[in-house]
C-alpha cells in the first residue's frame, strides 16, 4: 500500500511540475526592464551595451494602467493595461479585461502596441491549451473533460469583440493572480465565472 501511494504522489508531483511550465515572466510595479533597439529585444537582464532601462509604476486611477520611465525619471510610455509579461525576449501585454494579448513593438522612434494572435499567444504558454471565446456557445456553458488525477489549464484568449470586465471565478484558486484568463480545473464539477462585460454576464464550465 505504502508503494502505491509513493508511486501516485510521485506521478503527481511529475503532473504539477508539466503543468506549471511557462515561458514568460510577469513585470511587476517597481521592476525594471530593459530594451536593445540594436537586436529588438527585452529582458530583465542588462545583456547588451546598447539596452535602456524602463522601471515600471502602476498608476492606480481608474481602472488601473501602468507607466514606464526612463533612469532620469521622465515618462517613456504608457499603457492602457496593468498586467505586462516578458516571454521570448518581447515585452507582452494582457489585457485582463478584454482577454486579449498585445506586444509592445519600437518603431519610427516611439513605441505602439500591436495585437497578437493565437499562434504567438501559444508559444508563451507551449503545455496550455489556449481556449477562444468564439467556442462558446450563445447559452455561455462549456462543458470539459478532465482526465482523472490530472489538472487541466486552459487560456481564455477573446477572438471576438465581446468585453469581460473584472472576470472573477468563485472558486478562486482555479485563476491565475496574474493573468485572468489561465484558469486550471482540478476538480470536476461547475465552475462559475462572473464579469462586469455586457448585461452583467457569466460563464460556466462544467468538468467532468
Amino acid at each position: 500500500m505504502k508503494k502505491v501511494l509513493f508511486i501516485l504522489f510521485i506521478f503527481l508531483s511529475i503532473n504539477l511540475a508539466f503543468a506549471n511550465q511557462s515561458s514568460y515572466r510577469i513585470v511587476y510595479d517597481q521592476d525594471k526592464i530593459y530594451y536593445s533597439p540594436s537586436q529588438n529585444l527585452w529582458s530583465f537582464e542588462l545583456i547588451s551595451d546598447d539596452m535602456t532601462s524602463f522601471k515600471k509604476e502602476l498608476f492606480e486611477g481608474e481602472g488601473n494602467y501602468s507607466k514606464y520611465y526612463y533612469n532620469d525619471d521622465s515618462l517613456a510610455f504608457s499603457l492602457t493595461t496593468n498586467c505586462e509579461a516578458i516571454a521570448n525576449n518581447e515585452l507582452i501585454i494582457i489585457d485582463n479585461n478584454l482577454l486579449k494579448f498585445y506586444k509592445l513593438i519600437h518603431e519610427n522612434g516611439s513605441f505602439k502596441e500591436i495585437e497578437i494572435k493565437e499562434a504567438e499567444i501559444q508559444k508563451m504558454f507551449p503545455e496550455v491549451e489556449v481556449f477562444k471565446i468564439s467556442q462558446i456557445e450563445d447559452d455561455d456553458k462549456i462543458w470539459l473533460h478532465k482526465p482523472f488525477l490530472n489538472k487541466r489549464t486552459i487560456l481564455l484568449y477573446n477572438d471576438t469583440d465581446k468585453f469581460f470586465h473584472r472576470i472573477t471565478c468563485k472558486k478562486e484558486k482555479a485563476q491565475d493572480k496574474d493573468i485572468k484568463g489561465l484558469i486550471t480545473f482540478s476538480k470536476y464539477g461547475a465552475y462559475r465565472f462572473k464579469h462586469y462585460g455586457k448585461y452583467n454576464g457569466k460563464l460556466f464550465f462544467y468538468i467532468r
